[in-house]
């Protein structure tokens, strides 16, 4: 959404092809740190096995297959799953206020700080400013915009939960890096069209 409100449909397509490619990346990569860091020894079969059934790397696979052999999903199913997936970020964050507590803030106010500034302004500025220099056009400018700049995925929570990881910061970095993101996006995009990059 964040990149077609700034580029159009030309940045929604564009972004839908990166996130294919980012969402497995990503999820990889998430497995992999939360293997290692969960607290008890890392195990390689573990891992590859976490990575394995990640619900987003086979979903982003089924998605490949059904691409390659034309695979066409029914309407009546698909209208149902677009349905569906409206509301999965609403609920996700219904239910995450749920487990939330105001009172377990201070005990993450430094991770939440560093992530938070890394996340919302460092790492974008960072992409932005390389796409910038390596001459890239405003609407493959907003697709990274819109990839890096964004919070911290919803999904995490879940997954720290299910591999042992610290749920509880997944969450508080969710829940603070959402709110700030509502700044920093409006900031990082008054300065990107102050300056004519998008």
């Amino acid at each position: 959404p964040i990149a077609t409100a700034l580029a159009g449909s030309a940045g929604g397509n564009l972004a839908a092809m990166v996130v294919s490619v980012t969402i497995p990346v990503f999820n990889v990569l998430a497995v992999i740190a939360l293997e290692m860091f969960n607290g008890s020894k890392p195990s390689f079969f573990k891992t590859l096995v976490g990575i394995i059934k990640n619900p987003l790397i086979l979903a982003s696979v089924a998605a490949l297959l059904f691409l390659n052999f034309n695979i066409h999903i029914p309407d009546i199913i698909n209208s149902t799953m677009e349905r569906i997936s409206s509301i999965t970020s609403p609920l996700s964050f219904l239910m995450l206020g749920a487990y939330f507590s105001f009172s377990e803030v201070s005990n993450y106010v430094k991770q939440i700080t560093v992530v938070s500034l890394f996340k919302l302004i460092i790492f974008p500025a960072i992409f932005i400013l390389a796409a910038v220099f390596l001459g890239f056009a405003s609407v493959e400018i907003a697709v990274i915009f819109a990839v890096f700049a964004s919070p911290v995925a919803i999904g995490s929570f879940t997954m720290a939960q299910e591999m042992g990881g610290d749920s509880k910061l997944a969450g508080q970095l969710i829940i603070f890096t959402s709110i700030l993101s509502v700044f920093t996006i409006f900031l990082l995009i008054f300065l990107l069209k102050h300056f004519s990059i998008l």
